[in-house]
């Protein structure tokens, strides 16, 4: 029986979406403390922009995806 790969292509809108919540969970997890959301409210702010067009103030790192399921 032949192999199949099914590559899994996400829309534009919804790697931006990725990207911008990935940056949000990175601040979130930072190792200082200074770093990370000061508080809940800080966070949940930053999470309704992400679902938006607005911006995200967690500075996005480039990351490497998979496409390949």
């Amino acid at each position: 029986m032949p192999r199949v790969l099914v590559i899994h292509r996400e829309t534009t809108e919804a790697a931006e979406l990725a990207a911008r919540l990935r940056a949000v969970l990175r601040r979130a997890l930072e190792k200082s403390p200074s770093a990370r959301y000061q508080s809940a409210d800080e966070m949940a702010a930053e999470l309704r922009g992400s679902s938006a067009s607005a911006p995200v103030s967690a500075a996005a790192a480039p990351v490497a995806q998979k496409s390949i399921v």
